[in-house]
């Protein structure tokens, strides 16, 4: 929700990775098979994208992004959020992507069930962002890493305040606004 936001207040495309990795049936495609599309996705002069990925499945993505957003929420509060978004898309049978639809099996009583899958995970997951966050941030890339909601809505807030500012010199470079670095957000 929040890139979806982000990319509106910007006017920009939104990107959801989700969209190119989920197949129908809850299948998914290996990184070597949607790293074109995403190639071409993100080729644009600026986009937000949207994805808790990690390792070769942001290859194509990481040299264009000239800034990363990270929602380094708690467990309590990553649970919680996927809980009721779990049960919202169960409850309404809003299609997820491809087609695929939450079910009360599918989400509470399978071995390959998100829930699961970020209670036994979200140690490593997290691990894995900081050292993500280490390299990119040694390529130069700039990170702004929110720790709650409450931060997410004033950073939102601030970005209708501010003028995007582009430091790099190629527009393709360019996945989300460098803010002005006299202003705090």
């Amino acid at each position: 929700m929040f890139a979806a936001k982000l990319a509106t207040k910007l006017g920009l495309p939104h990107i959801q990775g989700d969209r190119f990795i989920v197949l129908p049936n809850w299948g998914r495609r290996k990184p070597v098979e949607f790293a074109p599309d995403l190639d071409r996705a993100t080729s644009g002069p600026a986009w937000v994208f949207d994805g808790c990925y990690s390792g070769n499945s942001m290859v194509p993505i990481w040299p264009r992004a000239e800034t990363v957003i990270w929602l380094d929420y708690p467990r309590w509060r990553v649970h919680w959020q996927l809980l009721k978004r779990t049960l919202h898309n169960v409850s309404s049978q809003q299609e997820v992507h491809n087609g695929n639809r939450e079910t009360w099996r599918g989400a509470f009583f399978n071995r390959h069930s998100i829930l699961l899958y970020s209670l036994t995970n979200y140690d490593a997951h997290r691990q894995e962002f900081l050292e993500i966050e280490a390299k990119l941030r040694q390529m130069g890339k700039q990170i702004l890493v929110f720790k709650s909601p409450k931060q997410v809505e004033s950073y939102l807030t601030a970005i209708k305040l501010l003028q995007p500012v582009h430091t790099s010199a190629a527009p393709q470079q360019n996945a989300l606004p460098l803010l002005t670095p006299h202003r705090k957000i």
